[in-house]
Parts: C-alpha cells; structure tokens; sequence
C-alpha cells in the first residue's frame, strides 16, 4: 500500500507506473498471444476468429466494468481520507457484485453469442470456430472478471506490484499452453482455436487461486475487514460512479464491433488485418491506460485527503509520461511495420492490409494519450459523466457515421475506416482537454467524498421562549 498524497508525484508517479505498466504490458501480451498463435498455426482464418471474437467479449465485460472502475475510484478516496469504515464496506460490496454482475452476463452471452456474431456481419467461414472460441471466452468470464477486480483494488491503494507478479505468472501459462493445445501434442488432441481459449481459462484459475492467497495474506487486511455482506448505500454510490464508465466502455465497443461489421464486409483479409492492428493498438493503448490509472489513483487519493492544490502537477507528470510512450510505439509501427504486422501472419495480402492500417493508427496513438490522461483526472474526482457523454459524442455520434461515409461512400474503402477513427480520436482528445480547463470536475470530487458530518443540515435557530 502507498500514500501518495506526500513526497515527491514524479518520484512516486514513476515508482507506481512501473510495476502497473509492466503489467499491462502484460495484459496486452496476454489478449496478443491468443492472436499469434491463432495466425502462425492455424492461418488467417485463426486470426481473423480471434478478432471476431474479443470485441464481443469487451463488449460484455463493460457490463461488469462499471462496478470495478466505481469500487476503485471511492476506494482509493477512502484510503486517501483514511476512512478504513467505508473501504470495508466498498471491497465487500463491490467483490459480491462483481462476481453476480460476471455470472449474470456469462450466463446471457453465452444463450446469445451467436446472434451477436450474425448482427456483426461475421463471414459464414468463420462463424463455427468464432462461436465455439466465444462460448469458452465468456463462459469463463467470472474469473476474468475477478482478476480485473483484485487488480483494481490493489492499485487504489497503491499495490501494483502483486497484480503484476500474479499477471506474469498466468501469461507465462498461457504462453507454454496456448501452442500446445491449438495443435495438440502428445495424449492432447489438437482443438484448433478453442485451444487458445482453453488455455487463457487454466491461466486464470490459477491466477484466481493465487490471487485469493495473495489477498488474504496482504496487509490491506490489517486495517480492513472483508464482510460477505452487501453495503447498499455504498453499493447505491459505487454504481452511480460506475455507470457512467460502464456505459462509456460499451459506446467504445459498439463503435468497435460497428467497424468490424463494416470490415466484414470487405472479406476476411480486411478482417484479419483489422484484428492485427487491433492487437497492435492494445499495446499503445495500455501504456497510456497504466498512465491513466496512475492518474487516477493519485487524484482519488489527493481529493479523499483534500489537497487538491498537487492535482494539476499530477495532470502535467501524467500528459508528459502518456504522450512521451505513445511516441515510442508510433515511431514503431510507422518505421518497422512489417515486423510488427510479421509477428502475427505471413500472408503477404494481409501485412499489407495492416501496414496500411497502422500508418493511420501510428498517428491516433497520440491523440489518445492526450485523452487518456485527462480522462484519468476525471476519473480519479469521480466526475464520470462528462467523460461518458464526451465519449458518446465522439466515438459514436462523429466516429460512427464518419467511418460508415468514408469507407461506403468514398473511393477511400476500407482505408474511410481508419481514417474515421483517428479523425474522431483527435475530437475526442480536444474535448477532453476543455473540459479539465474549466475545473467543474473539482466540484464534483468534493463533494463526493463528503462525510455524513459535512452532509448533515445545520441546526435550525429555535429562540428561547421565555
């Protein structure tokens, strides 16, 4: 654990950011190997699946997200104003609710991942094996799910060094299984596609398991206590902050599935080199989002504590790290595409498809970490809305059409996609950044952390009656 509302915020902003961006390196590595795998073993078709398959599956985990995100940003206030009450309440709470909300949706997107796959325009040769690598995906996604929890609570609390032992542990799994099990080996018969997933769901029952120990053991427990038992109000506050993230994560994957859809439409190449860029980008995107949570993390605390006079310094530190590593990987897919685009395929027809989509992504990393650092600070005070509506207007009222009209309507083709996407991620990152300037998320953060003292009404003034 870590107070981070003394001390140097560089020197504790960069000791935090490692550990939690390794991690999400991790992270990122870990939804990657599913897809090298796929296109090295099994062809672009295996690719392509895999591609198919995960926006489905983001789509449904923003459904659990909402709980996480809320849980995280009141806990890493709690811990700031060191209300240790109120923590209790919001780990117990949000733990019950996570697993619930995960064994609610596995449950529906399983009866329902087919429908999905046909609303998206999946082509008929990939549908089979998308259905099956689906149902295995979400029907697992309870410890999904419970990893994404442990790991939110540790970093509001400053520990992002066990989430990222535990990360590491699981992807050296899945690495050694996923290869195996594609093609079998051995007694193991080859299960083609559905070895990728079954292999991510042995790595996260291990990682639950060692999670469990990990927690139970941890000094977070010396000065909280993990009730089985729902704390309504809390559980009431926690959905009113996570909703709107909630619903921010499923307009970013229904914009998603919605350029799939239109990808589709153009063959399985397009598909395939879709996927792969999709792949690249999570690498980019998840530097920035380590940013992000840190961000996040440090503004919770700070507001929970009332020293909101460090917050802008913690902006700077952040915009500076987010821009400065997505500068790395832009640099990196513009100069060496073919590496990149080589590590998951050799077919020729489609490196070509994603180099073309990366010269257009190379650019909107930088926007994005623009916007992800902002977002951050909003995030940390609370002020979820405004995030969610800027969101809504960019990447579903700008993103969707645009993308529809350069690629249909244009001689651009599948290129008006891309395009549409960096065209509203630079939207997206100049929204943000005016409405950090005008400072009402301060507001906001304020009075959220309010204790039941400061929330009571004066006493009215009775005068004496003689």
């Amino acid at each position: 654990m870590k107070d981070f509302t003394t001390g140097s915020i560089p020197r504790l902003m960069i000791k935090f950011l490692i550990p939690l961006l390794l991690s999400n390196m991790l992270q990122a590595a870990y939804m990657i190997i599913d897809a090298i795998w796929a296109g090295r073993l099994i062809g672009p078709s295996g690719v392509a699946i895999v591609a198919t398959g995960m926006p489905v599956v983001f789509l449904l985990s923003s459904l659990i997200a909402g709980i996480i995100i809320g849980a995280s940003i009141l806990a890493g206030q709690a811990f700031g104003s060191k209300n240790h009450s109120a923590l209790s309440d919001i780990i117990s709470t949000s733990l019950i609710g996570t697993v619930a909300a995960s064994v609610i949706v596995s449950i529906i997107g399983v009866v329902f991942c087919g429908m999905l796959l046909k609303a998206i325009s999946t082509p008929p040769e990939l549908y089979h094996g998308a259905r099956i690598f689906l149902s295995l995906i979400i029907g697992s996604m309870t410890l999904s799910s419970l990893g994404m929890w442990f790991s939110a609570i540790m970093n509001a609390t400053g520990d992002s060094k066990t989430p990222f032992k535990i990360l590491l542990v699981s992807l050296i799994i899945n690495s050694v299984l996923a290869p195996l099990l594609i093609t079998g080996a051995g007694v193991i018969a080859p299960l083609g596609v559905a070895g990728s997933a079954v292999s991510t769901i042995i790595a996260n029952i291990v990682a639950a398991v060692i999670s469990y120990f990990a927690l139970k053991n941890h000094r977070l427990f010396e000065i909280v206590t993990l009730k089985f038992e729902v704390h309504w109000k809390t559980f009431k506050k926690i959905v009113g902050i996570g909703f709107p993230m909630a619903l921010q994560m499923i307009i970013v994957s229904s914009s998603f599935l919605f350029i799939l859809s239109l990808a589709n439409r153009f063959g399985a190449n397009v598909t395939a080199a879709f996927g792969i860029g999709s792949r690249v980008d999570q690498l980019a995107f998840l530097a920035s989002f380590a940013v992000t949570a840190a961000i996040s993390a440090m503004t919770a605390q700070h507001i929970g504590a009332r020293k909101l006079e460090r917050i802008p310094q913690i902006m700077n530190w952040g915009l500076l790290l987010s821009v400065g590593m997505a500068l790395l990987f832009s640099a990196a897919v513009l100069i060496f595409p073919d590496a990149v685009t080589g590590l998951f395929t050799k077919d020729r027809d489609v490196i070509l498809l994603t180099n073309h989509y990366l010269r257009y992504a190379g650019v909107s990393y930088l926007a994005l970490a623009v916007l992800f650092a902002y977002q951050g600070v909003l995030r940390g005070a609370g002020d979820t809305l405004p995030s969610f509506i800027i969101i809504a207007s960019t990447m579903i009222f700008l993103r969707v059409p645009l993308c529809f009209i350069l690629s249909h309507k244009t001689a651009l083709r599948e290129s008006g996609l891309w395009a549409g996407i960096l065209i509203s991620s630079i939207a997206g990152a100049v929204a943000f950044y005016f409405y950090y300037s005008g400072g009402r998320w301060k507001k906001r953060g304020l009075k959220l952390t309010r204790t039941e003292e400061e929330v009571k009404p004066e006493p009215l003034y009775m005068p004496e009656i003689p």
